[in-house]
């Protein structure tokens, strides 16, 4: 029985009892789930720091995923540009030997032009998960198309002679590498040194036979598009080093950020699991108690 005297005290065990248990029954949540509370109401100060921190987090984590692809992209197109480099540079030492004592006729000039510049076609309609990337915006069209290319030349020709093969736009792609950095990457297939390989290539397919104006003329074009073509592949590396410098800053911010999402969300299981310890000896403590508050009358006075 509870009276006037003890009333105070016993309440005063049952809310420290409601307390405990209600601390425990939290803590027994905690530790299975593995995090502090089920929703934003149980970490109220500070969830406006995690939603903030998570929102950060998935943009990041977008960001990185964005410049991935065109780093893919980027690396295709950086190989394909060192073969053409490679393809030109070997045009070139072809055109050198057909100037020396006339070789032009021993060497199938015209045979041997037409089979690189297929090649340097091939490696320019590059196509990757269905978008050709040397296009411009034109991303569903081939870029290179030899029919466009013009039936014959005056020498010496001019850059944009042979422009004509160019199917796609003069567009230059770029992508945004996180919230204040853009990163243009667009290398299309009617860039100088490309239409110089072609056109040194092309007038020597269609000139006159073993004509050593034509393949001088082809070897001075040739040594532009050498050039050219190195730089193209030089534009396309610092666009790849660019968004790789990007992406070490924002994988740093994305194990920053994971690790202060976990530390306001997860649960610090040994933590919890010393507090319910201690509140559950106080549980049996107020047991006790209440117990013997109970137990208290007259007669137990009285004897």
């Amino acid at each position: 029985m509870t009276r006037v005297a003890n009333f105070a005290q016993h309440e005063r065990n049952l809310s420290y009892l409601l307390d405990a248990q209600r601390r425990i029954a939290t803590g027994q949540l905690q530790v299975s789930s593995g995090k502090k509370a089920e929703a934003f109401a149980g970490i109220s100060s500070d969830a406006r720091r995690l939603i903030n921190v998570e929102s950060a987090h998935v943009r990041t984590t977008q960001y990185i995923t964005n410049n991935n692809l065109i780093e893919q992209r980027l690396q295709s197109m950086e190989t394909n540009v060192a073969q053409v480099f490679e393809v030109v540079t070997e045009y070139k030492t072809l055109l050198i030997n057909a100037l020396n004592a006339d070789n032009s006729t021993d060497l199938a000039m015209p045979i041997q032009a037409q089979s690189m510049m297929d090649e340097i076609t091939a490696l320019l309609n590059l196509e990757d998960d269905g978008r050709f990337l040397f296009a411009g915006n034109y991303t569903n069209t081939r870029p290179v198309d030899q029919t466009g290319l013009p039936g014959g030349y005056t020498l010496p020709t001019a850059d944009g002679d042979a422009i004509g093969y160019y199917q796609g736009d003069a567009t230059t792609l770029s992508v945004q590498a996180d919230e204040n950095f853009e990163v243009d990457y667009g290398v299309t297939a009617n860039e100088p040194g490309f239409e110089r390989a072609m056109r040194a290539m092309h007038m020597v397919i269609i000139g006159p036979p073993n004509d050593r104006a034509t393949l001088e003329d082809a070897l001075s074009v040739i040594n532009q598009a050498i050039d050219s073509v190195s730089d193209i592949r030089t534009r396309i590396g610092a666009s790849r080093a660019a968004l790789e410098n990007v992406n070490t800053r924002l994988a740093d911010f994305q194990l920053f950020s994971e690790k202060t999402i976990g530390e306001l969300e997860n649960t610090d299981i040994a933590e919890v699991i010393t507090v319910m310890n201690a509140d559950q000896l106080a549980v049996e403590a107020s047991f006790s108690i209440i117990a013997r508050l109970s137990d208290l009358n007259l007669v137990r006075f009285l004897r």
